[in-house]
C-alpha cells in the first residue's frame, strides 16, 4: 500500500514538472517566432521595392484637333448615313451630293477632251506620213474615230490628187520640151519658145513644193491649236473631275461625328458650309491631367506613366501604358469652391488601347472621359516607405520651439 502511494506521488510530480516546463517555454517560443517574424519581415521590407508614383486627375482629349468637313461646291444633300455621335472611319462616306449636273459637266469636257485627242492623232499621222495611232481616252467615243479616219483617208487623197495633177502637166511640159530642143537646134522652133518652156517647167517644179510645203504648215498650225485647246479642255476635265468627287464627302480622320449642320435629305448646302464635326479617336490617347506642383521636382518629359480610365474598373480592366510628353512651362490656376489652385498642365499619350488587364476587351473610350495618371518618379523599398512618416515627424518635431 505504502509502495503504490509513493510510485503514484513520483509519477503526479513527474506530470507537474513537465507541465511546468511546458508552461515556461511557451513565451520563449513565442518570443523566437516573433523575433523570427519581424526579421524577415524586415529583411523582405529591406529588400523588396516598390514604385514611387506621382498621381493626377485628368481627362481624355482628342489626339489631333476636331475636323471640320465641308462642302467645297455645295449642293443638294441626297443621302447622310450617318448620325452625330456615330463612329466613322477614316475614308467612310459621311455625306452624299446630287451629282446630276457635275456629271454632265464632266461627261462633257471628257467627251470634248476625247474628240480633240482623236484629232490630234489624225494630225500627227499627216505630219509623218503614217497611220493614225489613237489613245485610250479617244477609243472609249468609237464615232470620234470613224470621223478622223474619214477626215484622214479624204485629206491624204486630196493632196495626192493635187499633186499628182500637178506632176502629170509637169510632165507634160518636159515632154513637150524634149520635143522641141531638137527642132530648136534645127532652127525650126525659136529659142524664146524653149524658155517659155522651161519657165513653165520650172513653175510647176515650186509649185509642187509649194503645196507639199503649206500642206505641212497648215496641218502643223492646226495641230498646234488642237494642242492648246486641248490642254485647256484637259485643265477643265480635272476641274470637272474633281467638282464631281466633291459631292461625296468622306471621314478626314477616324472619329466621332458631332454637330452636323443639316440632317435633312434634299436640304441645300451653300459653298464652303460646314457639313459636321469629326474628334478625331485614334489608336493612341492622349490624356490631359491637372499635376500638384509639389510632384513637379520629380517629373520629366519622356517618363513611363500608367493610365486608369475611370469608367473602367482598374481591378478587372487594368491600366494603359503611356509616356508623359508634353508638361506646361509654368502653374497655371484651376478655379475651385476652395479657392484658385495651381496645377501643372501635363499630356500623356498611351501606347495604342490595350488594357494590362484584360488585352481582348474591345473598349470604346471616347474624348471626354476621365483619367487618373500616375506617373513612375522612381523606386523606393518598402522598409523606408514605412518608416517615411515616423522619421519625417521627428525632424520636424525637433525643430518645434
Amino acid at each position: 500500500m505504502n509502495l503504490f502511494w509513493f510510485l503514484s506521488s513520483v509519477e503526479s510530480d513527474a506530470e507537474s514538472k513537465t507541465v511546468l516546463d511546458f508552461e515556461l517555454a511557451r513565451p520563449r517560443r513565442v518570443l523566437a517566432v516573433t523575433a523570427i517574424a519581424l526579421v524577415s519581415f524586415f529583411l523582405w521590407a529591406y529588400g523588396s521595392e516598390i514604385d514611387q508614383v506621382a498621381r493626377a486627375p485628368g481627362v481624355v482629349i482628342p489626339s489631333s484637333k476636331i475636323q471640320i468637313v465641308q462642302s467645297k461646291d455645295g449642293g443638294v444633300l441626297l443621302a447622310l448615313p450617318v448620325a452625330a455621335g456615330d463612329a466613322v472611319t477614316k475614308g467612310q462616306v459621311v455625306a452624299q451630293f446630287d451629282i446630276t449636273d457635275a456629271e454632265a459637266d464632266y461627261r462633257e469636257a471628257k467627251a470634248r477632251a476625247a474628240g480633240l485627242s482623236a484629232s490630234m492623232a489624225r494630225l500627227k499621222a499627216e505630219i509623218f506620213g503614217t497611220e493614225p495611232v489613237f489613245s485610250e481616252q479617244s477609243l472609249e467615243y468609237p464615232q470620234f474615230i470613224e470621223s478622223q479616219l474619214a477626215l484622214f483617208v479624204k485629206r491624204r487623197a486630196a493632196q495626192y490628187e493635187e499633186i499628182e495633177s500637178l506632176a502629170g502637166i509637169l510632165a507634160l511640159v518636159r515632154e513637150e520640151i524634149a520635143m522641141n530642143e531638137p527642132l530648136e537646134r534645127m532652127g525650126d522652133v525659136s529659142k524664146t519658145e524653149i524658155l517659155r518652156l522651161q519657165r513653165q517647167e520650172a513653175e510647176l517644179v515650186a509649185k509642187v513644193s509649194n503645196t507639199r510645203n503649206q500642206y505641212f504648215q497648215d496641218v502643223q498650225a492646226e495641230f498646234n491649236e488642237t494642242e492648246g485647246q486641248l490642254e485647256g479642255v484637259m485643265q477643265a476635265l480635272v476641274q470637272r473631275y474633281r467638282q464631281l468627287k466633291q459631292k461625296t464627302l468622306f471621314a478626314p480622320v477616324s472619329g466621332i461625328v458631332k454637330n452636323i449642320r443639316v440632317t435633312t435629305e434634299g436640304g441645300v448646302i451653300r459653298p464652303g458650309e460646314d457639313v459636321m464635326e469629326i474628334v478625331p479617336v485614334d489608336d493612341d490617347l492622349v490624356i490631359e491631367a491637372k499635376l500638384s506642383p509639389a510632384d513637379i521636382g520629380f517629373i520629366r518629359e519622356g517618363q513611363v506613366a500608367a493610365v486608369k480610365i475611370d469608367a473602367f474598373d482598374y481591378t478587372i480592366y487594368g491600366d494603359l501604358p503611356g509616356t508623359l510628353f508634353y508638361i506646361s512651362a509654368d502653374t497655371l490656376e484651376d478655379s475651385t469652391r476652395q479657392g484658385e489652385i495651381p496645377f501643372y498642365r501635363i499630356h500623356v499619350r498611351t501606347q495604342g488601347r490595350v488594357f494590362s488587364g484584360k488585352p481582348e476587351a474591345d473598349l470604346h473610350i471616347l474624348p471626354g472621359m476621365t483619367a487618373t495618371v500616375e506617373v513612375r518618379t522612381g523606386k523606393n523599398t518598402v522598409l523606408n516607405y514605412l518608416l517615411k512618416p515616423i522619421a519625417k515627424t521627428i525632424v520636424e518635431s525637433m525643430g518645434e520651439r
